[in-house]
């Protein structure tokens, strides 16, 4: 919240505001641990000898607090300090020292699984790539969740939803209890393969180079390695368009 603000040469209860010119004569970092003066002016997106805007730190701000999240820590706090000294000139000088708690990583406690039938508990976990202890990280989270997706793709359920419903956070503790339900869908089969836009190459020649069939299960890698083996072949202007009208038309 830029709207709280003190300072030893003038004292003031909102941050400057933008119909009068400020100019920015330093920017200071105070209470961090994890993240270094470097990385957290970069984040911050302001510079000395530019003018303030107070849109731009407020978005520097939330930057600052995405990165503290990416890591593990949930519960940071921050609060930008300005120092100015007013006069009448247009041009006034401020700086700016951004004070930080960083607050203790956020851990995981205990994870949850419903409704899957296809793999157990311990092969999605697998997947997933976190356990018990481990600091929680958002990026890791949902690349987990894309594995778990991909796994169901690979087995005939391309139409699976997996579903985080619930993070149960204890900030005291500093724990999250993570709940996951699975939604696994229909087994899905290939019914037909359409090709569009054949002129002179043979539907048969393409067809033959396909590692789908009809009545096959959908399986994700056999429709990427279909897309790779057309774009290996040259006869085609534009692969992936062609393709992707195949890929399509594969199942319903």
């Amino acid at each position: 919240d830029t709207n709280s603000v003190s300072g030893e040469k003038s004292e003031g209860k909102k941050a400057p505001e933008n119909q009068q010119q400020y100019i920015i004569r330093q920017v200071k970092f105070e209470g961090n641990q994890l993240l270094n003066q470097k990385q957290l002016s970069s984040l911050i997106g302001i510079k000395p000898g530019e003018n303030f805007q107070k849109d731009t730190l407020e978005s520097g701000l939330l930057r600052i607090l995405d990165e503290y999240r990416r890591r593990g820590i949930f519960f940071a706090q921050i609060q930008p300090r300005f120092e100015y000294a007013p006069g009448d000139s247009s041009l006034v000088q401020i700086i700016i020292t951004i004070q930080i708690q960083e607050g203790k990583p956020l851990k995981i406690g205990t994870i949850a699984l419903e409704g899957n039938t296809l793999f157990t508990d311990s092969e999605l976990k697998n997947e997933l790539r976190l356990q018990a202890g481990d600091i929680f990280n958002d990026t890791a989270f949902n690349d987990g969740i894309e594995r778990m997706l991909q796994l169901y793709s690979e087995r005939g359920h391309p139409k699976v939803n997996v579903s985080p419903v619930g993070l149960d956070v204890d900030e005291k503790s500093g724990v999250v209890n993570l709940s996951i339900v699975i939604d696994e869908g229909p087994l899905v089969k290939i019914s037909e393969v359409k090709l569009e836009g054949l002129q002179k190459t043979k539907e048969r020649v393409v067809l033959r180079e396909l590692f789908v069939h009809p009545g096959d299960i959908y399986v994700q890698e056999k429709i990427d390695q279909s897309y790779h083996r057309l774009n290996n072949l040259g006869y085609f202007y534009d692969q992936k368009e062609f393709c992707r009208r195949i890929i399509d038309k594969v199942f319903v």
